[in-house]
C-alpha cells in the first residue's frame, strides 16, 4: 500500500517540521525553562544533530534496503524472532509517544477551553478524529495546508507582541551554567527522537539523498522556530512566569491584543495549531499500525484502525492522572526511556546496511552545489554551538557579551535554514531533470 504513495520532498519537510513543532503548545517548554533559565532558548544544537542522524541512517536505509519499511529491515536484520521482539519494543515506544501526545491534548482542552467536558469524551472525539485519516497521502496534503499558517504564526509573535517585551527579561544571558545548559539539550532530545516514526512509510519515499535533506530542512526549520517561540517567551514572560505555568505556549498566545475589537486571537490561532498537531499524531497513529502490518504480512494496514483507536482510547485514559505527571514525565524520564529504544534500532540499521551492497547509486555526490550547501549548513550548526560555549567563557570573564553572542547564534540559525532549503531544492532539481531525461530517451 504504502509503495504505491510517493511523497515529494516539500512534503517530506513539512511532515518532519508538523511532528517536532506542535508539541510545545502543550509540554516540553516549561521544565527546560525551569532547568536553564535564560538561556532556555539555546537548548536546540544536540537535539539538531541527532535528528539529523537518525534522518543519515533512514537514508541508508532507504539505499540498502529499496521499498522496505523500517520494521521490514529489522525482520530482514535480525529475523524472524529477535526481529519481532525488537519491533514490539518500538512499537511500545510509539504507543508511549502517543499516550503522552493523546492525554497532554486532552488535559490541554479540558483545562483551557472545556472545563466541564469529561476528558474520555474529548479522547473518544480525538481519537475518532486520527482514525478518519487511514492513508498517509490524505496526511500529508492536509498538513500541506496547515503547516506553512501555523509556522508563519508562530514567527508572526515576534511581530503580534511586540509591544509587550521588556529588556529586563531579556538579560542577563549566560548566567546559567553550560551543564544546565547541556541539560536542557538532552531533555529536548526526546522530542527530536519523534523522527525515527518517519521511518514506518520508507517505501514511499524513493530517493535515499533526497529524503535525507527534506528531512534535515524539516528539522533545523523546527529548531529554529522553537527557539523563537522560546526568545519571545522569555521577552515577554521571564523564566519565572514561564517555567511555572503548565502551558506558557499558550498563555504566550493569550497576551496578543492586536485592537479592542480583536482581543481573543488565541481562538484563531488556535484552530491553527490543533489540526497542524492532529498531524503529528496520526504520523504515530499510520506508524503503529505499519508495525502491526509487518508482524502479519497485510500491506492494507488500515484494517487494525478499529482495534487500535479502542486500544488508544482505554490505555490513555489509565494514563497519567493529571497534566503535571504527563509534563515531568516526558521533560525528565522520556529521553532516557527514548535511547533505551533507539540505540538498539540505530545500531541494527547500521550494521544490517553495512553488510549490505548498496542497490541504489547516489548520483549526486558530484553536485557541487549541493556540498556546499551541506557544508554551510553543518558550519552554521557548529557555529551556533560554538557562539554559546564562547559566550558563557566570556561572562566567566566578567564581560558581557550576551547581545552580541545571541546576534551571532540567530544569524547562524537563519544561514542553517537557508542553506539547508537550499540543498534541498538542488537535489529535487537534480532528479526531476533525470526524471525529464529519462521520459525523452523513451
Amino acid at each position: 500500500m504504502l509503495t504505491e504513495l510517493v511523497v515529494n520532498h516539500r512534503q517530506i519537510a513539512w511532515l518532519v517540521g508538523s511532528q517536532l513543532m506542535t508539541g510545545i503548545m502543550i509540554a516540553f517548554l516549561q521544565s527546560i525553562i525551569r532547568v536553564a533559565h535564560m538561556d532556555s532558548w539555546f537548548s536546540q544544537m544536540i537535539p539538531i544533530l541527532y535528528a539529523i542522524f537518525v534522518s543519515f541512517v533512514l537514508m541508508q536505509v532507504v539505499r540498502k534496503f529499496p521499498g522496505k519499511s523500517l520494521f521490514e529491515v529489522i525482520f530482514i536484520v535480525c529475523g524472524k524472532w529477535v526481529g519481532g521482539l525488537i519491533n514490539l519494543a518500538l512499537l511500545f515506544y510509539i504507543w508511549i509517544s502517543l499516550t503522552i501526545d493523546m492525554k497532554g491534548v486532552s488535559h490541554f482542552l479540558k483545562e483551557g477551553l472545556l472545563p466541564r467536558t469529561p476528558l474520555g469524551i474529548l479522547l473518544i472525539v480525538f481519537v475518532l478524529l486520527i482514525m478518519s485519516y487511514r492513508r498517509l497521502d490524505t496526511v500529508v496534503r492536509v498538513n500541506e495546508m496547515f503547516f506553512p499558517l501555523y509556522c508563519i504564526m508562530c514567527l508572526s509573535t515576534t511581530l503580534l507582541l511586540a509591544n509587550e517585551y521588556s529588556l529586563e527579561w531579556f538579560e542577563p544571558i549566560f548566567t546559567s551554567r553550560l551543564f544546565d545548559i547541556f541539560a536542557a539539550n538532552y531533555m529536548t532530545t526526546g522530542l527530536y527522537g519523534d523522527v525515527l516514526l518517519i521511518g514506518a512509510f520508507l517505501p514511499s519515499m524513493s530517493n535515499p539523498r533526497l529524503l535525507f535533506v527534506s528531512m534535515k530542512h524539516g528539522i533545523v526549520l523546527a529548531g529554529f522556530v522553537i527557539t523563537v517561540v522560546l526568545l519571545v517567551l522569555l521577552g515577554v514572560m521571564g523564566y519565572k512566569i514561564g517555567g511555572s505555568l503548565n502551558y506558557p505556549a499558550w498563555a504566550l498566545i493569550q497576551e496578543i491584543h492586536i485592537t479592542d475589537f480583536l482581543d481573543r486571537v488565541e481562538l484563531l490561532l488556535l484552530s491553527l495549531w490543533f489540526p497542524a498537531f492532529a498531524i503529528k499524531v496520526m504520523i504515530g497513529y499510520l506508524a503503529f499500525m505499519v508495525g502491526l502490518s509487518s508482524f502479519s504480512k497485510n500491506n492494507y494496514y488500515g484494517v487494525y484502525s478499529p482495534a487500535l483507536g479502542s486500544f488508544l482510547v482505554g490505555t490513555v485514559l489509565l494514563s497519567f492522572y493529571n497534566a503535571r505527571q504527563l509534563q515531568s514525565f516526558f521533560s525528565y524520564g522520556y529521553t532516557t526511556f527514548m535511547w533505551f529504544i533507539h540505540i538498539p534500532v540505530i545500531l541494527i540499521l547500521l550494521i544490517g546496511a553495512a553488510h549490505r551492497e548498496e542497490q541504489k547509486a547516489d548520483d549526486t555526490r558530484s553536485l557541487r552545489k549541493r556540498r556546499w550547501m551541506a557544508r554551510i549548513t553543518y558550519a552554521s550548526i557548529l557555529g551556533s554551538m560554538v557562539s554559546v560555549v564562547i559566550g558563557k567563557i566570556l561572562y566567566e570573564w566578567y564581560l558581557s557579551p550576551g547581545l552580541i553572542i545571541s546576534i551571532c547564534y540567530l544569524t547562524f540559525f537563519v544561514i542553517a535554514v537557508i542553506s539547508s532549503y537550499l540543498e534541498m531544492q538542488i537535489v529535487s532539481h537534480h532528479y526531476h531533470r533525470k526524471e525529464k531525461n529519462v521520459q525523452h530517451t523513451e
